[in-house]
């Protein structure tokens, strides 16, 4: 019953999407052939709006208990707020589609987790980086690794990027995933089987798959990463596969005024407390709601939670036994009515946004 109602949650909710975006399918020469777009900051600053192309996600965008959050969109919003404009937020749902709508003049900034790469510059400028992160594995946990020391189940895990060979792993086609892949395939001399996977599948709906068991690998920066496996117990994302990457703002090769304008801005708010408050906010798992550790057991021999008042209320009203709406509460978030998943689920009962 906890996995079907888990399930209806996640298929008929919003999808949240955690990816390093994709190597857009415009062509150099496409981009340089187009028409040029009259939009730089002193017509952003005339239409008072700043239009971002946004990918929906927990680094980038998303909307909690009716308010729009993201580490990218409250960056964001503070710069929009120092010139005086407003924050346009435009969803992208095909994220193949970025460059394209950037140089129609669809959006001013693309940000969707921007890792910065000699080819994306061929086709966009890049802002001050703002974040660095590295690429790490996805795998899950032998079975019974609760009961077995972690050298002896670390012993059962891929602990070098050569043990991939001859194995499969998941990652969309487009991201710079795929292309780490495909170098490192050369760079150990033999055939990792690189599963393409279409650009509907986001990076954490592919964590969860191999938190289910439904595939073995996938790759995903370790920022990220730490939160997913803070939430499913049975992965491991300590391998890491890359160095360093630096993340970034897109914009229009046109664009001069206004990447010298972000970039300013970005280098001297990078210095402030409050951007680091930001950082920690939705990158460090502490300041989630989620405490592991804290014990749940009955507080007395009648009381199953704290909360025992409103599962019997709410039991009336569905006609469901309501020890059986708290044994869901307990599996998916230990009673922590604060919670919050990386893929956007709330509560202690743990609803995506549309389903609760």
């Amino acid at each position: 019953m906890i996995n079907a109602i888990r399930h209806i949650a996640l298929f008929t909710g919003l999808l949240f999407i955690s990816h390093a975006c994709v190597m857009e399918t415009e062509t150099v020469e496409e981009t340089f052939n187009r028409p040029g777009i009259k939009s730089d900051l002193p017509e952003i600053l005339t239409n008072g709006k700043l239009t971002v192309l946004i990918e929906n996600s927990s680094t980038s965008y998303f909307i909690y208990k009716e308010k729009k959050m993201g580490f990218e969109y409250e960056l964001l919003k503070l710069f929009a707020d120092e010139i005086g404009v407003r924050l346009d937020v435009k969803v992208v749902n095909n994220l193949d589609n970025l460059v394209t709508m950037l140089n129609k003049g669809e959006g001013d900034l693309i940000a969707c987790n921007y890792t910065v790469t000699k080819e994306r510059g061929k086709l966009v400028s890049f802002s001050e980086p703002f974040l660095q992160a590295h690429q790490v594995l996805v795998q899950r946990k032998p079975d019974g690794w609760e009961d077995m020391k972690e050298e002896e189940w670390e012993g059962e895990m891929v602990q070098t990027a050569d043990q991939l060979v001859g194995k499969s792993v998941h990652v969309w086609k487009n991201s710079s995933y795929y292309q780490r892949l495909e170098h490192l395939q050369e760079e150990i001399g033999d055939t990792i089987h690189i599963e393409a996977v279409e650009g509907n599948m986001g990076g954490e709906e592919l964590v969860e798959m191999v938190a289910e068991g439904l595939i073995d690998y996938t790759i995903i920066e370790d920022n990220v990463a730490k939160i997913n496996t803070e939430f499913f117990k049975n992965l491991d994302a300590s391998l890491a596969l890359s160095v360093n990457q630096r993340m970034a703002f897109g914009m229009r090769k046109s664009s001069h005024l206004l990447k010298a304008k972000l970039d300013e801005w970005l280098v001297n708010f990078k210095k402030k407390g409050v951007f680091s408050h930001i950082y920690r906010r939705y990158f460090e798992s502490k300041y989630l709601g989620f405490d592991t550790k804290k014990s749940f057991a009955a507080l007395n021999g009648t009381n199953i939670s704290e909360f025992d008042s409103y599962f019997k209320q709410a039991a009336k009203n569905s006609g469901w036994d309501w020890r059986h709406l708290s044994s869901v509460a307990y599996q998916e978030s230990k009673f922590n009515p604060n919670a919050l998943s990386f893929g956007g689920a709330y509560g202690m009962m743990q609803f995506m946004p549309n389903t609760g």
